[in-house]
């Protein structure tokens, strides 16, 4: 199987060619029809029918098949996930591309496990793409190919610090972790509408976003979200996944002294920033000091920080774990996002959009500078995220870095440290912020 030779290209000379010729452009013919495929059957599902005396297949293989050509336009044929594993290893069609289309609840099956779609398509039907009817009767739980930036295009590449010391201490709870980390990326990336590229066991995510202020919002509340993440107590003992606290700050007030003097100051510390959490228990002994919690002494650090725009963007909870600030707390990322234009692709392996050019290039560089629990971008990008100034989106903030020399680039590049920062008190929420995405094209 390979990918056809740039798709986005293809579909847009045909739709210009179209545009510009005297006579329309054949893509279909006769009837349309509609074929879903799916792999895996077991014993149990195949049985002799009564009346025909014929063996007939049942239960879930059967289901998912069904629910796969419901879902499929005229013109398709969709697969499973099951089918392409099936057909890898043979390569027999090698003039087939494999588009993954996502992963979506499908209506019908015998169970709710979400299924990824593939859409197989010779290189000469390609252009259908341009004219395909929506996908329908199903729920999408990822951002479609389809639906993929194109053109222009915010990058960001993640990275799950000391994976490869944590598989060396316990590969289970290593791989455990992982898979936590890319469930709650992609539940809050399809919030974000954000396009997941590859995420990978080594601790490798990439995504795509078309709007650079959204990529900054998700990769801080990112951050924010895994710290409420449901960790198992050992892996909160281990040096890498420990428990760093910071003292409430101390702020000077107009108070009466105890003493009953008048005008005297007195300290009163301010309201620590809730860590969101469900309960005590989930929190894997950090209230008590498990986990092998650290309290640092440190000066103001609005970087962590929860702004309730984001909050009510993505559903984050707001009640808190402990009376301090909770700085790290399992897994630490460090994020590098990068923006401009970008060429795209399908890749042969996976299925997905890939990125190339100069800015899916410095996305990981900036990454690789960051420090362990921060999110960098680039000064441009940085300002593209502020179209209107620093005042129009003042929940969000950056602290530059200082300028970068990279590999492949004739000029020094300026990184920016992005911050959250609480407001008080709280300002209305931005509408930049705010889910702008209704998923309304696949559900037909």
């Amino acid at each position: 199987m390979r990918a056809s030779a740039s798709l986005a290209r293809q579909v847009t000379r045909f739709a210009a060619v179209g545009a510009a010729a005297e006579k329309p452009q054949l893509v279909s013919n006769g009837l349309r029809v509609r074929v879903g495929l799916h792999a895996g059957v077991a014993e149990g599902d195949v049985e002799r029918n009564a009346t025909s005396g014929r063996l007939a297949f049942v239960r879930r293989p059967m289901d998912i098949a069904k629910a796969v050509g419901d879902v499929a336009a005229g013109g398709m044929v969709l697969m499973t996930r099951a089918c392409v594993e099936q057909l890898e290893p043979a390569k027999a069609l090698k003039d087939v591309s494999m588009l993954c289309l996502g992963c979506y609840q499908l209506e019908g099956a015998s169970d709710d496990q979400p299924q990824m779609l593939y859409l197989a398509i010779s290189r000469q039907l390609i252009p259908r793409l341009a004219v395909f009817e929506p996908l329908r009767r199903l729920t999408p739980v990822q951002v479609p190919l389809l639906q993929a930036p194109i053109g222009h295009a915010t990058l960001v590449s993640i990275s799950v610090v000391g994976m490869a010391l944590l598989k060396e201490w316990d590969e289970a709870k290593a791989a455990v972790a992982m898979q936590t980390v890319a469930d709650v990326a992609q539940r809050m990336l399809f919030r974000s509408w954000g396009y997941l590229v590859e995420v990978s066991g080594a601790g490798l995510c990439v995504a795509a976003f078309d709007d650079t202020l959204r990529a900054v919002a998700f990769s801080l509340c990112l951050i924010e979200e895994l710290k409420a993440a449901d960790w198992d107590e050992e892996l909160l003992d281990h040096e890498v996944c420990e428990v760093v606290r910071v003292a409430p700050q101390v702020y000077p007030s107009k108070a009466p002294h105890a003493s009953g003097g008048s005008g005297s100051t007195a300290l009163e510390p301010k309201a620590p920033a809730r860590l969101p959490n469900r309960t005590k228990e989930q929190d894997g002994g950090a209230e008590s000091g498990g986990g092998g919690a650290r309290l640092l002494r440190a000066p103001s650090m609005q970087v962590y920080r929860r702004v309730s725009c984001v909050q009510e963007s993505l559903d984050i909870s707001s009640s808190g774990i402990s009376g301090q600030n909770v700085l790290l707390r399992g897994p630490r990322l460090k994020v590098g996002i990068s923006s401009g234009q970008v060429a795209t692709d399908v890749s042969p392996l996976t299925g997905r959009m890939v990125y190339t050019g100069k800015a899916a290039g410095l996305a990981p560089l900036i990454m690789s500078k960051a420090q362990s629990g921060t999110v960098w971008c680039c000064k441009a990008t940085w300002q593209a995220a502020q179209p209107d100034g620093a005042a129009a989106v003042p929940e969000l903030a950056a602290v530059s870095q200082g300028m970068f020399g990279f590999k492949g680039f004739k000029e020094n590049v300026e990184l920016m440290q992005c911050q959250l920062r609480r407001q008080d008190p709280p300002q209305a929420t931005p509408a930049r912020l705010l889910p702008q995405h209704t998923v309304a094209l696949q559900q037909r």
